[in-house]
């Protein structure tokens, strides 16, 4: 594991918090991720062994929407597993619903979902795509806040290394229990969004 395997100077202003990391501009082109979700701060040393398991399976379903990145591991202070992810800078904004409407749009989001229901009966392991705001029920959903819509290209991408184990056990009991709630609200929250638009 690299010693601090990342350029402080080359820090710029903070981007996005979402649920799992903190998200800066770098470099000129580039963002850089910082953990800060709970199962990185309940068990790091754990988090960091599943988060590689967990890039190898979404490479395998999901490589078409991935933006290019590196996630290097390394330890904190020298003692504590840690990580950050550097990845292309994609000018655009979260997926919207309405733009569901565009036949280009739609088909590539339906083949995303499908990805990922065969990545549920396979492996057992679902993406985040709405995000913690819009499960928390909090905000009308109107958006998917774990999915970027590129300015120029109309190409879609996951935003976040995003996905939940749905297995029991995979987690403590309580972050097990968060998962399980979080993956079945999902569920019904797209299923009710993607009716009108079939």
């Amino acid at each position: 594991m690299a010693d601090k395997p990342y350029n402080k100077e080359l820090i710029g202003k903070i981007l996005s918090v979402g649920g799992e990391h903190m998200v800066f501009y770098y470099d000129t082109d580039k963002v850089i991720k910082f953990p800060i979700g709970p199962r990185y701060l309940i068990s790091p040393g754990r988090h960091c062994e599943n988060l590689k398991r967990y890039d190898r399976i979404i490479n395998n379903y999901f490589s078409e929407f991935l933006i290019e990145k590196d996630i290097v591991f390394f330890k904190r202070r020298g003692i504590m597993p840690s990580y950050v992810i550097v990845e292309r800078y994609v000018k655009g904004r979260h997926l919207r619903y309405d733009d569901l409407y565009s036949d280009r749009i739609r088909e590539k989001f339906f083949y995303l979902l499908n990805r990922n229901r065969e990545m549920v009966k396979n492996e057992g392991m679902s993406l985040d795509i709405l995000g913690i705001w819009n499960l928390s029920g909090f905000t009308r959903v109107r958006e998917f806040a774990n999915i970027i819509l590129e300015d120029k290209t109309e190409n879609i991408y996951l935003l976040d290394h995003g996905i939940w184990s749905i297995k029991k056990g995979e987690y403590n009991f309580f972050v097990d229990l968060f998962v399980r709630w979080a993956y079945r609200r999902q569920n019904n929250i797209l299923n009710n969004l993607l009716k009108s638009v079939q």
